[in-house]
């Protein structure tokens, strides 16, 4: 395929007589189209080669590039937006130590854990957590009142988004208009958690709702 060609191809297809192209070699191989709007530009240097255009038709190329290929290192980036797929998605894995704080303050309580133990899978922008508490003892009688949830999650939600969590609670000491069990994830990283009444409306758990023996179990998936 000759330069000339793969230009018409980048350029809609127009025919290489409207274009003046210029080929360089001084560490790199360029061909450029005459300057007009919606044109676009193909380069190449050592390691990357480069898709740029003028959609504006302001005269100057956009940066960041609309595509770009790292011959090097095997990646490809939108507007400097890493590609990712099967072959090169990030994985992190770890652990991580939840607790049990006040919804609103996201402080933590006087509560001694028998387990506080979590486990996460990060895959790209999507992270898995597995969680699971065992309440020792709750030594704080004077916030027995405050909405509880569950915080230290090892990154934060995605903002703007509020999924439903299923969860798990064994040996609690259910409200009164207890009717069902009920989480959601927080887009400031803590999972509240909530039940459902009599009244089918959502409702905090509290403080005075956790004894010694309570098991919390969370398992959720979520974008950040």
């Amino acid at each position: 395929m000759n330069f000339e060609y793969l230009l018409s191809l980048i350029n809609g297809g127009h025919t290489h007589e409207k274009f003046e192209n210029e080929l360089e070699i001084d560490k790199q191989l360029a061909i450029k189209s005459v300057h007009d709007a919606g044109r676009s530009w193909l380069r190449r240097d050592a390691n990357n080669t480069f898709i740029l255009a003028d959609r504006d038709g302001d005269g100057s190329w956009e940066n960041p590039y609309p595509l770009r290929l790292n011959h090097l290192n095997n990646q490809a980036f939108v507007f400097d937006n890493e590609i990712y797929h099967r072959g090169n998605l990030p994985i992190e894995e770890g652990t991580f130590s939840p607790l049990i704080v006040d919804m609103n303050s996201l402080t933590s309580f006087d509560i001694s854990y028998q387990t506080n133990a979590g486990y996460y899978s990060r895959i790209g922008n999507s992270c898995t957590v597995h969680i699971i508490i065992r309440i020792g003892s709750v030594n704080d009688e004077t916030t027995a009142m405050n909405s509880i949830a569950i915080g230290s999650l090892p990154y934060p939600l995605e903002g703007g988004r509020w999924p439903a969590v299923p969860i798990n609670i064994a040996r609690f000491s259910p409200p009164d208009d207890y009717l069902l069990n009920a989480a959601v994830l927080r887009a400031d990283s803590f999972i509240s958690l909530n039940y459902i009444n009599t009244e089918t409306s959502l409702t905090s758990f509290k403080l005075n709702n956790i004894k010694s023996g309570t098991e919390i179990r969370v398992s959720t998936t979520y974008a950040v």
